[in-house]
């Protein structure tokens, strides 16, 4: 996949590709993408769809429809990762980033005032 286009079908594959390896986090979905030819760096924030709460930050367009089109999936769950989860897992990727932003430990059903960043584990159910 050269275009960068993101469609059902690479949608599925990643899916099917993170039930094979019982869940992956976002620095491993960025090497997926990277790998297919799906443009991951850019401008945009992925939120987690309540007021300042970030799943994840500097990422392209075509990143963001994937990760939109994984999440809307029925299969797929997000499961919020403690800080020492978060600051092992992407302590381990050389390529991944941390965003500079407060962890949100409780995050409020209303959101966040201020941009609080929300570490999670993509996991596929069965």
């Amino acid at each position: 996949m050269t275009s960068g286009a993101v469609t059902d079908d690479i949608a599925q594959v990643c899916i099917d590709w993170m039930r094979r390896m019982n869940g992956v986090c976002l620095p491993e979905i960025e090497k997926w993408a990277a790998r297919r030819g799906i443009p991951v760096r850019g401008d945009r924030t992925l939120d987690a769809g309540r007021e300042n709460l970030v799943l994840w930050v500097g990422v392209s367009d075509q990143f963001c429809d994937l990760l939109d089109a994984v999440r809307g999936s029925a299969q797929v769950v997000l499961r919020p990762m403690s800080d020492a989860e978060a600051l092992v897992v992407h302590g381990c990727y050389r390529h991944a980033r941390v965003p500079a932003l407060p962890t949100a430990k409780h995050p409020p059903s209303g959101g966040y005032r201020e941009p609080h960043w929300l570490p999670t584990y993509w996991e596929v159910l069965p």
